[in-house]
């Protein structure tokens, strides 16, 4: 037996199968990078939509809970007075929630003010912000929910 030939290729072969083995599992572990990258910035888009969104519904709750809803009475100087965090149940639809989402860039918004022990009647939406207010006709503990999708 010849030593020297049992490991030489046969004539006209261009590749040996190590090679063939090589190549392949070179080109699937590209695949897989590609694949996961491609993954990762799926997530990392829709956690930046979702992070941009909360962001909105924080800034439509902030201007209702200081200005829009706020309870205000004329002062004897003829100033108006604010009551934070006593909002006004009667003033919710006075303010159109789709000229707010319009103005926030939102797609869908609703709001309401909610005594404590009811649901809001938009909880179901992607996005809900609940801050806790005093509504002022009743005088309950209630809470703002701001839902946006």
């Amino acid at each position: 037996m010849d030593s020297t030939n049992r490991f030489q290729c046969s004539r006209g072969q261009i590749l040996g199968s190590d090679a063939i083995i090589a190549a392949l599992l070179i080109l699937f572990i590209i695949y897989l990078t590609f694949s996961i990258q491609s993954g990762m910035y799926v997530r990392a888009r829709e956690a930046q939509e979702r992070g941009a969104l909360l962001s909105k519904t924080i800034s439509v709750a902030d201007y209702l809970m200081k200005d829009g809803l706020v309870h205000k009475e004329r002062s004897g100087t003829g100033m108006d007075m604010a009551y934070s965090h006593q909002l006004e149940k009667g003033r919710t639809g006075l303010l159109g929630a789709s000229a707010l989402a319009e103005r926030a860039g939102l797609q869908s918004l609703c709001f309401s003010l909610v005594a404590l022990g009811e649901h809001a009647p938009c909880a179901n939406a992607p996005v809900c912000i609940r801050r806790p207010a005093i509504i002022y006709e009743t005088g309950e503990v209630g809470y703002l929910a701001v839902c946006a999708g």
